[in-house]
């Protein structure tokens, strides 16, 4: 489950690489384990002694605390979710480019993109004024393109929660994460303002019944993720000591499990974004459209946010430009 190398190039560079099963570390362990390591060397290096904190709780007393929980709410977890996905078909929520029966290989790249400081302040704030997350805001607008992208009216797509629900855990090395559905319906006279409340409600309704039931669980088809991260510390420059960096170092996709993986960052200087993609299904001039289209859709709603769905016209120049097709022939 956990690999561990030390490697030496050429040139005398050391490079320390670890491999880890996501089922026993989730991303905001990264940050867990990265903090001690770093804590740990810079004590060896400067000869102190390393405060270590001791854990409140092991694993294995949620693991525990968990199954009691799934016990205790399964009724109430599974009359909430049965009603929440009654009736939704699941389908894809932005048309594929190629045939998903030929192109069976589920082959994933990625597209990176970020947005300035000045825009995050900006959604920020009107965060605050909704008093909604930013979260909401991301999720709110990703249903928007999608209903404008494809005119679906019923919609769900997967969110990701901790998974920790309280703060004995926020220290704790695991894979906490979980994968919810979020639904959301849409007409085209709603108000923006007015789904930002539905959503932000039915993220905490959703938050409640965290605890899907397996045979549910088994039949969600979801065809899109969106996530929001908040990292402590910036993964692009990790300074340990005035010699010693850890910088990121992207690796590229070769598999994704579903088609689209759309996850936003927040860090110093922007709000980093990446959609993670299933390449067998799209092209990448697709995922460049529904980046260019989620950012507009965003300007507007930051223009007036108790506009309707109908009134966002979020058509980009480049679509509305007609090429001119002369026949000559006579």
């Amino acid at each position: 489950l956990l690999k561990l190398g030390l490697f030496e190039t050429t040139t005398g560079d050391k490079i320390l690489l670890f491999v880890t099963h996501h089922i026993i570390m989730d991303g905001w362990s990264l940050e867990v384990l990265i903090k001690e390591v770093v804590d740990s060397y810079r004590a060896q290096a400067s000869g102190t002694k390393l405060q270590v904190r001791n854990l409140s709780i092991q694993f294995k007393d949620y693991a525990s605390w968990q199954h009691k929980m799934e016990i205790e709410s399964k009724s109430s977890n599974r009359k909430f979710w049965m009603n929440y996905l009654k009736n939704y078909n699941w389908k894809s929520l932005i048309s594929y480019d190629k045939d998903p029966l030929i192109n069976q290989k589920y082959s994933g790249n990625f597209y990176h993109f970020d947005w300035d400081k000045m825009f995050l302040t900006e959604l920020n704030d009107m965060a605050l004024d909704h008093k909604i997350t930013l979260h909401t805001l991301l999720a709110t607008t990703f249903n928007i393109v999608i209903y404008k992208m494809k005119n679906l009216s019923d919609i769900c797509f997967g969110t990701i929660n901790s998974g920790r629900p309280f703060s004995d855990l926020h220290n704790q090395i695991g894979m906490f994460v979980k994968t919810l559905p979020l639904r959301t319906s849409l007409a085209s006279n709603d108000l923006v303002a007015d789904i930002f409340q539905r959503v932000q409600g039915d993220m905490l309704a959703v938050d409640v019944h965290q605890d899907i039931p397996e045979d549910i669980l088994s039949t969600l088809r979801l065809e899109a993720i969106l996530v929001l991260q908040n990292p402590t510390f910036n993964y692009e420059k990790i300074e340990v000591d005035k010699d010693f960096v850890l910088k990121f170092q992207p690796v590229d996709a070769q598999y994704n499990r579903l088609p689209l993986l759309v996850s936003f960052s927040v860090n110093e200087t922007n709000l980093h974004g990446s959609v993670y993609y299933d390449s067998g299904k799209y092209e990448v001039e697709t995922i460049e459209l529904i980046v260019q289209k989620f950012k507009k859709t965003l300007e507007q709603i930051l223009i007036d946010p108790f506009t309707s769905i109908e009134d966002l016209d979020i058509t980009l120049e480049l679509e509305k430009e007609r090429v001119i097709e002369i026949d000559f022939n006579f």
